[in-house]
């Protein structure tokens, strides 16, 4: 399995984080694959005005700031 994370924003406003998104897919999907299933689940659940940034793959290892 592959662990990737991208960021939710309204199309006509692509700095305005609305989420962060953390999947766990199958390793035998591409980036694109990935980003393409990313941007379905934000849609689903955000609303068909959203889009995802680039995904990339998580590293769990790595701090990152909490969210606010």
């Amino acid at each position: 399995m592959g662990d990737w994370r991208c960021t939710v924003h309204r199309i006509d406003e692509p700095t305005d984080c609305v989420a962060r998104l953390s999947l766990v897919l199958a390793d035998d999907l591409t980036p694109t694959e990935v980003q393409d299933r990313a941007r379905m689940l934000a849609r689903q659940f955000f609303g068909h005005d959203v889009d995802v940034g680039e995904v990339e793959p998580e590293n769990w290892s790595t701090r990152r700031p909490p969210s606010t």
